[in-house]
């Protein structure tokens, strides 16, 4: 290899960490050259790369670390990091946990989490008051610790944003799989509320059959409503809908 050829792929490979370190976008990296950025990462806050602490996030084009469960609590170990003080509060249906925390040099950091909890009840209420206390733990621990980035707490209040459990693909494909996801998501919410619909038409005019229930559940295999994929709703809606068109039929001919 010519000193030309040598220059020229070390000013490529300077480029590309630039994109990394200055813009967090690891997308431009060699597989090499992003395992050996991940191990800088966790050398210089002294967590063990095995453990897989950092995670990689695909999102508004960019490829990002951020910090898993195991990531933040090696930092409460090796910093020595306490919970201080807390305090959580709702208001306009939205959960706001407020935590200041302490290393072992006596430092001190305030952070929040925040959760949506307006039409929450029982358990699903329950557990949105420690996912609060929890995100705003590890927002703390990240702050406190001087590891400024995303904790996964976080990344399932993104819409569009994936995910990425082993090599990552191009940031392209896998904004595409997040605009699907977001899309399916909307889609099933719409089907729901048809159905929803429906199914309140039909029951308050009596033309459900009297099995219904067992007949959802032996033909489509849907126990609970809110669990039903999209493709199960687009079943449900086809059935349902011929109680719904029979019942304004008979309205119909009712008012000749």
């Amino acid at each position: 290899m010519s000193s030309l050829q040598t220059v020229n792929e070390n000013e490529n490979t300077a480029a590309r960490a630039n994109l990394a370190l200055i813009q967090g976008d690891l997308s431009k990296l060699t597989e090499q050259e992003r395992l050996s950025y991940y191990h800088q990462v966790c050398a210089s806050v002294g967590l063990n790369p095995q453990t897989k602490p950092l995670g990689y996030l695909a999102f508004q084009g960019k490829l990002t670390l951020y910090a898993t469960r195991n990531c933040t609590d090696q930092l409460r170990a090796i910093h020595g990091v306490s919970l201080v003080a807390h305090d959580i509060k709702e208001a306009n249906g939205i959960l706001t946990c407020t935590v200041t925390m302490r290393d072992r040099n006596n430092r001190t950091d305030t952070d929040m989490g925040c959760v949506v909890v307006k039409g929450l009840q029982g358990d699903a209420l329950a557990n949105a008051w420690m996912k609060a206390l929890t995100k705003a733990k590890r927002r703390c621990t990240l702050s406190l610790c001087g590891l400024s980035m995303l904790d996964e707490t976080e990344t399932d209040t993104m819409p569009g944003a994936v995910v990425v459990e082993t090599q990552p693909q191009p940031v392209k494909v896998l904004e595409e799989k997040g605009k699907k996801m977001v899309e399916n998501a909307e889609s099933r919410d719409k089907a729901l509320a048809e159905f929803s619909m429906l199914f309140s038409k039909c029951r308050e005019s009596g033309s459900l059959p009297d099995d219904w229930k067992t007949h959802i559940r032996n033909q489509y295999g849907v126990t609970q409503l809110k669990d039903a994929s999209l493709t199960q709703l687009a079943h449900l809606i086809d059935w349902i809908s011929v109680y719904a068109n029979d019942f304004d039929g008979e309205e119909g001919d009712s008012q000749k």
